[in-house]
């Protein structure tokens, strides 16, 4: 995925998953970035840090990027705009490319068949240890970050964006038209399953 999606080679990404379980690569970069944000993402200069930068706010060559905060952003308000209350504990992926770092890690939604479901959740305060949850829970103290964030809302959630009703409905509608006869075999498959349990 990470290769196809991103570029490079698969044996250049770390990938870290649920409980904080490395699928490829190792955990290195992933214990970095959760310790500088455990330290406190407040200050202008722990905000642009974990992201690689130097106080100016340009490229740092001796430090490697360990977060997309713009990729984090996404990623986080996209679970609480689907209520996801089977996450963050776990179902959650962070890849990062060891050899070319670009931005850092960045956030993948997975296994979310447990999102909208209902009008009224409300995971804004989810915060777990060593998940994607934690570093945005830090990431609220910085100012910076926050403009971010309500940058990304405007953008995904107001005119027209991609989580505004008539874009989430046509979307939900044209990606129900592409799985509709794979849903028999599933219903079958897990439906069968469940059957005598």
């Amino acid at each position: 995925f990470a290769v196809m999606y991103l570029g490079g080679e698969e044996e250049e990404y770390d990938v870290i998953k649920e409980y904080a379980e490395v699928a490829d690569g190792n955990i290195n970069a992933w214990n970095t970035m959760m310790s500088l944000a455990n330290s406190g993402l407040a200050s202008t200069e722990a905000y642009l840090r974990i992201q690689g930068n130097l106080p100016d706010g340009t490229r740092n060559p001796i430090i490697e990027p360990m977060l997309d905060v713009v990729s984090l952003s996404d990623y986080m308000l996209l679970n609480f705009y689907g209520g996801n209350w089977d996450w963050d504990h776990h179902n959650w992926v962070a890849i990062r490319n060891r050899i070319n770092p670009f931005k850092g890690f960045q956030f993948f939604c997975w296994d979310g068949e447990h999102m909208v479901e209902g009008v009224d959740a409300n995971l804004l305060s989810e915060n777990n240890n060593n998940c994607p949850s934690r570093v945005f829970q830090e990431l609220r103290e910085n100012e910076d970050f926050r403009r971010l964030f309500a940058d990304r809302v405007q953008k995904h959630c107001f005119n027209d964006g991609a989580l505004t009703a008539l874009s989430a409905a046509a979307r939900w509608k044209y990606r129900a038209g592409q799985i509709d006869k794979a849903v028999n075999a599933e219903a079958a498959r897990w439906g069968d399953y469940r059957r005598d349990v």
